[in-house]
């Protein structure tokens, strides 16, 4: 704050202070020195920023006027106290402001523990552009919400040693981290003052523990300064509307389309990511992050806005920018394709990935910088859902992620069909276009099935699963599903696409909630196209 503070007229408002009162006087106001008079006797002279009196004695009746050399201005300040005592007093705020006035903000000393192992402090809130802030002990939340001009006490073991973090109210930032180490019995019945501005150059940030005998210690020498920076790329693979990004409540990125990636963004490392719709500031989700100093990420949205099953998220993980030679490709794969199973993934019919859900990162694998063919399968099986051409030949030594985009089957809304998606650090986006798959062209040798054959589930009757085991004579979307006698839907096994051939999935007798049925006769059937067909089993309890 670069205004300077004027002079203050503090006067006991009228009244007299109590016999045998006492004060403790700190100085909170950035930038300034005061000199303090009870009534015509200089008291404490040259009273620094972040400094404390010794405990002085109040007149019966007494006029303080707190003055600040430079300009001599006078303001007049009450003072009350209820009862005689001793009282710890803070010169804290800005004249003339509404919400954190000039003023002196007191409370009374602690008094000794009848406990000689606790150690007892008082922290006070005055800094200038928080509302209010809350305290951490080791992680854990003490008090919230402590706001400008307010005490709030805690209570240490003697030798503890804790770590403090003081964390913006507003925007629930964690700002600063600091340790203390409570083995001094001199800082007993202290005070912690926070003082300055959190995001002002010029009245940074301070945190100074005042003991009883007006010694001040700076508890930021070893401090953790939250204020770095990391590095994160934002992809946007939830369908379907153009959003704008916020950090920190302020629109960082604007008409973010579907599917849209990101260079990496340079971002404070505890940040509060929002969503909203474009051109609309109404935040529809946000999310907080802790982020390591100068480490590389990847946030990908996904999910659907208002859908319970898959709601909408932001998902972070680790980002490389490089391999770990010019020879090879460093790759991640995301799975966001919400309507899908967990899949297995192939590269030129060798397995690659196995058993990704939804919503998972694979880690980074080191692959040969060449030209492959992906086959993605369900879980379990060799028969493609879809296949796609990666022409990494020529990317040798770089590094980039794969997400799975888009609906197995498209609902009437979007035509988003399944697709992969490369994206590399610097934000250049690749569809993988189609491509033949290898998994089909080794099963050629095998005679293609010349009709459709929906089997006898085994085994039947069944306790706790069974295997439902079919034939397609054509390539196309099928639907495994599972109904109750009187037809109501009870689970979709699989909706997808699959290649001719031979193939099975496993019913667990569980719905869709993922709860057990009773026992009893259930429908299941298999639709290909044109070709559906329906049989009978039989769960037993």
């Amino acid at each position: 704050m670069k205004n300077k503070m004027i002079t203050v007229l503090v006067i006991l408002s009228s009244m007299l202070i109590a016999e045998n009162t006492t004060i403790q006087v700190v100085n909170g106001v950035p930038n300034s020195v005061y000199n303090l008079k009870f009534e015509n006797q200089n008291v404490i002279n040259n009273l620094n920023y972040r400094s404390s009196s010794r405990l002085t004695e109040a007149p019966e009746v007494s006029v303080v006027n707190v003055l600040n050399p430079e300009n001599e201005e006078s303001y007049g300040l009450p003072l009350n106290f209820s009862e005689s005592g001793d009282y710890f007093v803070t010169i804290a705020g800005i004249n003339g402001s509404d919400d954190k006035p000039l003023g002196l903000y007191h409370t009374p000393m602690l008094s000794q523990e009848d406990d000689d192992n606790q150690v007892r402090v008082n922290i006070f809130n005055s800094l200038l552009d928080i509302n209010s802030i809350d305290v951490e002990i080791n992680n854990e939340l003490i008090f919230s919400e402590l706001k400008f001009g307010e005490y709030r006490q805690l209570s240490f073991t003697q030798g503890q040693q804790v770590s403090v973090s003081i964390i913006s109210t507003d925007d629930n930032q964690n700002y600063y981290e600091f340790d203390i180490a409570f083995e001094d019995r001199n800082i007993d019945l202290g005070t912690i003052i926070i003082s300055g501005s959190i995001n002002s150059d010029d009245d940074i940030f301070h945190a100074d523990l005042i003991s009883s005998n007006g010694q001040s210690t700076d508890l930021l020498d070893n401090q953790v300064v939250l204020d770095g920076t990391a590095n994160v790329q934002i992809i946007h693979n939830s369908p379907y509307p153009t959003v704008d990004i916020y950090v920190d409540g302020t629109e960082a990125l604007g008409d973010v389309v579907y599917r849209a990636t990101t260079g990496l963004l340079e971002l404070p490392i505890t940040t509060t990511v929002g969503i909203a719709a474009a051109n609309d500031a109404t935040i529809l989700a946000s999310f907080d992050f802790t982020l390591e100093e100068n480490a590389n990420y990847v946030v990908i949205a996904s999910g659907i806005l208002n859908d319970a099953n898959h709601p909408f998220d932001l998902v972070a993980s680790t980002l490389e920018t490089s391999a770990q030679d010019n020879n090879s490709f460093a790759l991640k794969v995301y799975h966001g394709v919400t309507d899908a199973p967990a899949v297995d993934i192939y590269a030129d019919g060798t397995l690659l990935v196995s058993n990704l859900s939804y919503g998972s990162y694979t880690e980074y694998l080191q692959v040969a910088a060449a030209d492959y063919t992906i086959d993605v399968a369900a879980h379990g099986t060799t028969t493609p859902v879809a296949s796609f051409a990666a022409p990494l030949a020529s990317s040798g030594g770089g590094a980039g992620i794969v997400f799975a985009s888009g609906f197995l089957a498209p609902p009437a809304t979007t035509d988003s069909a399944f697709t992969l998606i490369l994206t590399t650090p610097n934000g250049t986006s690749t569809e993988l276009p189609s491509a033949p798959a290898v998994l089909a062209v080794k099963k050629s040798d095998v005679t293609s099935p010349t009709s459709f054959t929906l089997k006898q589930n085994y085994p039947n009757p069944f306790n706790p699963s069974t295997s439902i085991d079919f034939e397609l004579r054509n390539n196309g979307n099928v639907e495994v599903k599972v109904f109750d006698i009187n037809g109501k839907l009870v689970n979709t096994l699989y909706n997808g696409y699959l290649y001719s051939g031979s193939h099975g999935f496993t019913w667990n007798g569980k719905s869709y909630d993922g709860n057990m049925v009773s026992g009893g006769v259930y429908l299941y059937s298999v639709s290909n196209g044109s070709d559906v067909s329906v049989r009978k089993m039989s769960l037993i309890k």
